[in-house]
């Protein structure tokens, strides 16, 4: 996907004359690209997208109650801590 920039700038390209072959070449996209630019007539946008689980969701607590004693703490401290919270 090109970037609004790029968009506008096919659309200028295109009312200046200039063909879809040196337009992609000035790019560095394929001709296919700017064909369906040129051919939408504006560029693509996508919505939001939505929020993902992070890996560390499950241990985000004992991160922030571990980070609250001790802010410098290491993550290969938290690495080396057993199941049961202890550090080793």
């Amino acid at each position: 996907m090109l970037t609004l920039e790029e968009a506008v700038t096919i659309q200028v390209l295109s009312k200046q004359g200039r063909g879809v072959r040196e337009m992609a070449r000035e790019l560095g996209v394929s001709r296919n690209t700017v064909r369906k630019y040129l051919r939408d007539g504006r560029p693509q946008r996508y919505g939001p997208r939505p929020a993902r689980p992070s890996k560390l969701d499950a241990f985000e607590t004992h991160l922030r109650e571990q980070l609250a004693v001790d802010v410098r703490l290491e993550a290969s401290v938290l690495c080396r801590e057993g199941d049961d919270g202890r550090r080793r």
